[in-house]
């Protein structure tokens, strides 16, 4: 008997005695060893299955609830497109001289006339100053990006172009996100820290036209409307630019205030959030550093004045005898009338602000709706065809770069 335990403890799967496998039942263990083995597999098997069709149903629900999400955004971009379409007509009925709907027809034959009859030879130093407008903006936002890259005016120009040509030509004044998608694709940059300089950068235009403003109320006699409501801009541009200076000097705190107060939020939109706190209090980078900051209220004054000077040739081109403060009264006007919801173009809100702005001062109706055409559409015209130029040299597509501002207007608001 001694001889073949070695035997069947070196081979178990070996040559066993007939006698011996009817004693121990090696057959039936066997067996049973091998039910286990396939049962054990089948469960697998299922527990595998289940768990890929919970993944794929999860990952159904997820398309399901962002293709839901995507249709409430474009759901609400047509509402947009259907208000600033109202907006933009209301506003050109109520620019238009007259009252009735025969008057009104008059008047737009005389703004016709009066649009015939301007110095049209005026486009020329005009089309020059705006080529300086887009390159102090593009050098200003390249001076607002070193927190996040080192970047030169020309890698930002077509970027700031391209916006431009988002605001002429798409709904909801969506060119502040489409150069953003643009600028952090083709550089790579966080889209966060991107869109918070462009944040500051609106900030410094506030601050610069409540100077020009100021500027113009201590050399001009204004109306006591106008007055009131460069206190209001002042007073806010005040508080917007205080909250932003904590916030660049204290973004540690946010973050933590953040994490210790927010754990209700779910923990994909927490983090989200903890990331955009922490990549935006980079691009505010440049409220640290006061000399920059100061210089660059300095340069944005400068960089606004340009437009105040293509408004002053305008009164220019239409024998318009006001001074060059009455200008920026203008830009102001304009700027304000930029932040309403109307149809791409701003068309019918800067008809609606000159006029505004210019009849108070003397101006005829007809001369200032005139004005304003020539003012919007020597604008328009050469910055949506280079933009267009830009667009086609990036590699980017009119509709990808408009779908992408929605993904990412979604994305904000998750």
């Amino acid at each position: 008997m001694s001889g073949f335990f070695p035997q069947i403890a070196l081979n178990p799967c070996g040559k066993i005695p007939t006698y011996l496998r009817l004693w121990v039942g090696w057959p039936n263990q066997q067996s049973a060893a091998t039910g286990v083995l396939r049962n054990t597999r089948r469960r697998q098997t299922q527990k595998l299955g289940c768990e890929r069709e919970l993944s794929l149903g999860a990952g159904e629900s997820g398309q399901l609830i962002r293709g839901l999400n995507l249709l409430k955004v474009k759901n609400r971009k047509l509402v947009q497109i259907i208000l600033g379409t109202v907006i933009t007509l209301v506003c050109l009925w109520l620019a238009v001289p007259g009252s009735g709907l025969a008057s009104k027809w008059n008047g737009l034959h005389v703004t016709l006339a009066a649009l015939k009859s301007a110095e049209f030879i005026w486009l020329v130093p005009m089309m020059g100053l705006l080529a300086i407008f887009y390159l102090t903006k593009a050098y200003r936002w390249a001076l607002l990006l070193v927190p996040v890259r080192r970047l030169r005016t020309h890698q930002v120009f077509p970027a700031t172009i391209i916006g431009f040509m988002g605001n002429n030509v798409l709904p909801a004044h969506l060119g502040e996100l489409v150069r953003m998608l643009v600028l952090s694709k083709s550089f790579s940059l966080s889209k966060t820290s991107v869109f918070s300089s462009i944040v500051l950068e609106r900030l410094l235009d506030a601050i610069a036209v409540i100077i020009l403003l100021g500027f113009a109320g201590l050399s001009l006699k204004l109306p006591e409307s106008y007055e009131y409501s460069g206190i209001v801009a002042a007073a806010g541009a005040f508080v917007a630019l205080l909250c932003l200076i904590l916030y660049a000097y204290r973004s540690h705190k946010v973050l933590l205030f953040w994490n210790n107060h927010f754990h209700f939020i779910p923990a994909k939109a927490h983090a989200r959030v903890a990331r955009m706190i922490t990549s935006s209090s980079q691009g505010m980078d440049t409220l640290r550093n006061p000399t920059r900051f100061l210089y660059l209220i300095f340069f944005s004054v400068l960089h606004w004045s340009i437009l105040v000077l293509y408004a002053y040739l305008v009164f220019m081109a239409f024998s318009i005898e006001l001074p060059f403060q009455a200008a920026i009264l203008v830009l102001c006007g304009t700027m304000v009338a930029a932040a309403v919801p109307a149809a791409p173009g701003f068309w019918g809100v800067v008809q609606a602000a000159f006029t505004i702005v210019l009849k108070p001062l003397g101006v005829p109706a007809h001369v200032a709706l005139a004005a304003s055409v020539y003012y919007l559409a020597s604008q328009y015209v050469p910055t949506t065809a280079t933009g267009l130029i830009f667009l086609a040299h990036s590699g980017f597509r009119l509709a990808e770069i408009s779908s992408e501002s929605i993904e990412s207007s979604l994305e904000a608001a998750s």
